[in-house]
């Protein structure tokens, strides 16, 4: 974990209430696992007093060091139009990486990747490391979904790492019509993953839940939940479990990444 001032590298739209931000930083992002977070803050603003906590969606590279780390926001808040107003050199505070992250398995024979609206970000983070790591392109699909096509994000990024995409929209005008964890399921039946990876709406993680359940395969979802410390000493993001010994975790210190086999959804 490391705590510093950043400079906005960038901050580009991508719709009208998602952008991409992108954040120098001095140290401490080398062994950074995707599904794990950080906090931000604008330093010459007194709103808000505490950061806000954002999915890593890619690192930023120069002369092959890491400089930096790519933010997928949406804003949804009074914190969140704030980072969305700021310019290129504008400082925030930084802190992170902090969780933990996806467990990658790059021997397993299929992966699959699902993503409801801003929970794609740790996602291509994901699948970025783990073509890095060999696993083929063949071995990987994606799963987008969303209320519509406006919620439908990333898809360039995948494209980019030549990963096959089913993209899913409730009103029909993008893709196949219905929820994305029904899209999964239908694919599943044809060609059963080994492990599937997972970020999202609760709703929608606990419904992929059920159905890996149902065909004994295992799944990792990261867990979107708000956060006021980031570090376990809040209380505010608590997941409560199936293990008796400990009924309740924090998503920030134990998660966000977790095994669907143990929460309680």
């Amino acid at each position: 974990m490391n705590r510093q001032i950043a400079k906005v590298l960038w901050n580009r739209s991508i719709t009208p209430v998602v952008f991409r931000l992108g954040l120098s930083c001095q140290t401490g992002y080398s062994h950074t696992v995707p599904g794990q977070f950080v906090m931000v803050r604008p330093v010459d603003q007194l709103l808000p007093l505490l950061g806000r906590p954002f999915s890593i969606y890619s690192l930023i590279k120069k002369n092959g060091q890491i400089s930096g780390v790519e933010l997928l926001i949406k804003v949804i808040g009074t914190g969140t139009d704030r980072l969305a107003k700021l310019k290129e050199g504008a400082s925030v505070a930084l802190l992170g990486p902090l969780g933990n992250g996806f467990d990658i398995h790059p021997d397993d024979g299929r992966h699959f990747l699902v993503a409801g609206g801003i929970g794609v970000a740790p996602l291509v983070f994901l699948a970025e490391k783990m073509i890095a790591k060999g696993v083929s392109t063949r071995q990987c699909e994606i799963f987008i979904g969303g209320r519509s096509s406006a919620d439908l994000l990333g898809i360039d990024q995948f494209n980019t790492l030549n990963l096959p995409v089913h993209l899913v929209t409730e009103d029909g005008r993008t893709g196949e019509k219905g929820l994305v964890t029904s899209r999964v399921e239908q694919i599943i039946k044809i060609r059963r993953p080994d492990r599937v990876y997972a970020c999202g709406p609760w709703a929608m993680l606990a419904v992929l839940a059920d159905i890996v359940e149902k065909h004994r395969i295992q799944c990792q979802v990261s867990i979107e939940t708000m956060m006021g410390c980031g570090m376990g000493a809040c209380l505010s993001c608590v997941v409560h479990t199936r293990d008796p010994s400990t009924p309740y975790r924090h998503a920030c210190t134990d998660g966000p990444v977790m095994d669907t086999r143990l929460i309680r959804f």
